[in-house]
C-alpha cells in the first residue's frame, strides 16, 4: 500500500473517502426551471415551485464507482414558518460518445430544518446516488439538483450556498 508523508511526517493513507465542494456558483439553472443564480454566486430556490440546476464533473480513475454522497449547505431570510427544505439529487456518467441527453438515475432525497435568519444549515446526507449509465471513474458526470416545495413547509425561498459531494477512490494513481 501507497502512503505518502502528511504533515509534520505523519503518514497518510491517500485511499478512501475525498470531497468535491460544488459552490452555488458552479451550478446552472435551468433555463425554464430554475432558481436565480444570485450575485454572491448562491442559488435562491422558490417557495412555490419545483426548481433545478445542473453542474458538470469528472471523476477520477481512482474512483471506486460504488456512488456518491454529499450534503446541502443552505440558508433562508426572516420567516415564522421556519420548517422542512426538500433536496433532491440525481446524477449520470457520460462515457466518450454518450448523448448528453441521457437520462439522470433515481434520485436521492433530504429534508433539513431552519430556524434562525443569516445561518447556514447542513442537512444531513444523501443516501447512496447511483448514477444513471453505468457509473465508473475516469467519466465525465451530470448532476441534477432541486428543491420540491411541494414536499417540503418551508414558507420562503432556500438559498443553497453549495453542495459538497463524496467519493471513495480505491487507488493512489489515475493512471
Amino acid at each position: 500500500m501507497l502512503y505518502t508523508l502528511g504533515n509534520i511526517g505523519e503518514a497518510v493513507n491517500p485511499l478512501g473517502r475525498q470531497t468535491i465542494w460544488l459552490p452555488g456558483g458552479a451550478w446552472t439553472p435551468d433555463e425554464t426551471s430554475g432558481p436565480e443564480q444570485l450575485a454572491s454566486g448562491h442559488l435562491d430556490f422558490d417557495a412555490a415551485l419545483k426548481q433545478e440546476a445542473t453542474t458538470e464533473v469528472f471523476l477520477p480513475k481512482s474512483w471506486d464507482g460504488k456512488g456518491l454522497t454529499g450534503f446541502v449547505s443552505w440558508k433562508h431570510v426572516p420567516t415564522t414558518t421556519n420548517f422542512n427544505v426538500h433536496f433532491g439529487i440525481q446524477a449520470v456518467a457520460l462515457a466518450n460518445g454518450s448523448s448528453y441527453a441521457t437520462a439522470f438515475g433515481t434520485a436521492q432525497t433530504v429534508t433539513d430544518t431552519g430556524g434562525l435568519t443569516n445561518r447556514v444549515y447542513d442537512t444531513a446526507e444523501f443516501a447512496n446516488i447511483v448514477p444513471a449509465n453505468s457509473p465508473v471513474g475516469g467519466k465525465f458526470h451530470r448532476l441534477n439538483f432541486y428543491r420540491d416545495p411541494s414536499l417540503d413547509t418551508l414558507a420562503v425561498n432556500a438559498t443553497v450556498v453549495g453542495v459538497t459531494l463524496f467519493y471513495d477512490i480505491n487507488r493512489a494513481k489515475d493512471n
